[in-house]
């Protein structure tokens, strides 16, 4: 993925989730990042991830299975390690079909929220890299970091996603690449991907983009304000018409009484 990683520039932080062998790492240090974290499901991998890691303080590794779902579940370990995925890889037995499944045993799901929680982001510094590798989640990762206010601490993600539903239950390509649109994000798809199958969305933080968006939102509070407001005047305009005609109708009853009166006194 180190080409994929040059339309990111100048690089201060990065969060890679399903780092995998760490082939990246390099690329990331070169790129000027003063702080690195890699996380790592495979206990195997993770622990070759601690030995690349050993002399370079600015790098930490975390074992982890991330996902925006919290909970326990089975992690379907694979004869692949690139993957490995909560979701059940139903369509990759047609695509790899040498594909085993190792080991499902059950993990506990770590939020990536409280990975970016642990991470230090200065106020105002610029050029946080996320990456996430992590088959069929990877729309679910984004969505936990949007909820939680944090997506926005990444001027750049890289987005590893199957372009069809190879994962029982898990979103294409097409979709995480609309949802990262909607949320601010200019998005282009790799140009020429290694696994046509399984290529890398590219996005950068469009200020423009939502700056725009968030005026189109206040547009349609304030329509939804007028609307509203119109609706009340309207409501308070009913009201008042019944209370003009049960004031007439009172009125007309106490008419109608006082004759009653004045008439019943001349008799």
């Amino acid at each position: 993925m180190s080409g994929v990683l040059r339309f990111a520039g100048l690089l201060n932080r990065v969060l890679h989730i399903g780092a995998g062998s760490g082939s990246d790492l390099a690329a990331y240090l070169e790129a000027g990042a003063r702080s690195v974290v890699l996380v790592e499901a495979d206990p195997e991998r993770a622990a070759a991830l601690e030995r690349l890691a050993a002399d370079r303080p600015e790098v930490r590794v975390v074992e982890a299975a991330v996902s925006g779902a919290p909970g326990t579940r089975p992690f379907h370990i694979t004869s692949f390690p690139e993957l490995n995925s909560f979701r059940a890889p139903a369509g990759l037995k047609d695509l790899f079909p040498g594909l085993r499944i190792l080991s499902s045993a059950k993990m506990v799901a770590t939020r990536p929220a409280e990975l970016v929680r642990q991470m230090e982001f200065p106020t105002g510094e610029a050029g946080a890299l996320l990456v996430v590798e992590a088959p069929g989640e990877g729309l679910g990762i984004l969505q936990d970091l949007a909820e939680a206010g944090l997506l926005e601490r990444f001027g750049h993600i890289v987005v590893r996603e199957a372009a069809r539903g190879l994962y029982d239950g898990a979103p294409a390509a097409e979709d995480l690449a609309g949802w990262l649109g909607s949320a601010g994000y200019a998005v282009a798809m790799e140009a020429a991907p290694e696994d046509p199958e399984r290529p890398y969305l590219m996005a950068r933080f469009d200020h423009s983009a939502a700056l725009t968006g968030q005026l189109d939102a206040a547009r349609d509070e304030i329509r939804k304000l007028q609307d509203e407001l119109k609706a009340a005047r309207d409501m308070s305009r009913y009201r008042m018409a019944q209370s003009r005609e049960e004031l007439l109708k009172a009125e007309g009853q106490i008419l109608l009484l006082r004759d009653l009166l004045i008439d019943g006194s001349g008799v």
